[in-house]
């Protein structure tokens, strides 16, 4: 809206707040599907390389390759994650943010209380850990071999 000098109004949260709301859930919601799917997808590549790691018997060449690529792939995976990780973050604080400025009862708030346990994330973590000590394991045998 423009007022008489052409300057813009403020920004108001009661007027704009729950279309703002909205956007953030879906933002989130839309994060969180994508950060699963391409998860699978890593998991899925991951799991190819290490069967072609074990088919290659005595190529120690080879393995040591594919260890790399197999490390590589779990390093561009973190960073994947990570990156959408910080975006969910980002995300449900400015939605915990708008749900007190509309003044969102907190036993109806969606966000703000995370549920107790072992996150997700540090599950995915544990998992991306368990690949890159297979692959550096796997890798520096590999190359051990090759030199010995």
């Amino acid at each position: 809206m423009e007022t008489d000098t052409g300057a813009s109004d403020p920004w108001d949260v009661r007027a704009n707040g729950m279309e703002q709301l909205k956007e953030l859930n879906a933002m989130e919601r839309n994060q969180d599907r994508s950060y699963w799917a391409s998860s699978a997808i890593f998991v899925a590549a991951t799991a190819i390389l290490a069967v072609v790691f074990f088919q290659q018997e005595e190529h120690y060449l080879a393995r040591s390759a594919i260890g790399a690529l197999g490390l590589l792939t779990t390093a561009v995976w973190f960073l994947i994650a990570l990156r959408s990780h910080q975006f969910e973050t980002l995300w449900m604080k400015k939605a915990e943010a708008l749900e007190e400025a509309l003044g969102v009862d907190s036993k109806y708030r969606i966000w703000g209380e995370r549920p107790k346990g072992f996150s997700s994330w540090r599950a995915m973590l544990l998992a991306m850990t368990g690949f890159v000590a297979f692959w550096v394991i796997g890798a520096a045998f590999a190359v051990w071999m090759l030199l010995d």
